[in-house]
């Protein structure tokens, strides 16, 4: 297989990988049908075990914006919000003027607290959840080797990741 096969899609001209072993393994996000053969798209997942409301979710974007190197705009555009299943007095509220500034909203459960994912921009694919990360251009050789872990749930070894940045350079 090419490189910039496996390198992943790119995102308002930034190129990304996304490691083919979704996170969310038996987790559905609730929405609308999935096509089987749905490209990966960016996505934002916040997760809660709290009440969240409107300004949390916007300044959580903020954040991923200022201090997060692998979120642009684009991951803002779907929201996914992940909760703990019959955790009680948990409260969503999302306001029309919030719905709207997104694309599509999804709301899945997982089983309890351990199995949340951390708040943060990743790939959507049919209806899983793929870990997102940025290929930079290396136009100076320093990175010698770069790896990627064979289980993303469990890291306990990993493989060189044979993909290239929009550049080619790697």
């Amino acid at each position: 297989m090419a490189s910039n096969e496996l390198a992943g899609p790119t995102i308002a001209g930034i190129r990304y990988y996304m490691h083919p072993q979704p996170l969310t393994e038996g987790i559905v996000l609730h929405a609308s049908k999935f096509s089987t053969d749905a490209k990966p798209e960016p996505i934002i997942v916040i997760s809660t075990v709290n009440a969240i409301q409107p300004e949390y979710i916007l300044s959580t974007l903020s954040k991923f914006a200022e201090l997060d190197d692998v979120y642009t705009e684009e991951f803002g555009n779907s929201l996914a919000i992940q909760t703990v299943a019959n955790s009680g007095d948990l409260f969503i509220t999302l306001n029309v003027q919030l719905i709207k500034r997104f694309t599509s909203v999804r709301i899945s459960e997982v089983e309890s607290e351990d199995h949340l994912l951390p708040s943060g921009p990743y790939f959507q694919q049919d209806s899983r959840i793929h870990q997102a990360w940025r290929l930079y251009p290396d136009d100076l050789n320093a990175f010698v080797l770069t790896v990627i872990p064979n289980n993303v749930r469990s890291p306990t070894s990993f493989s060189v990741l044979d993909a290239v940045a929009a550049d080619g350079i790697h």
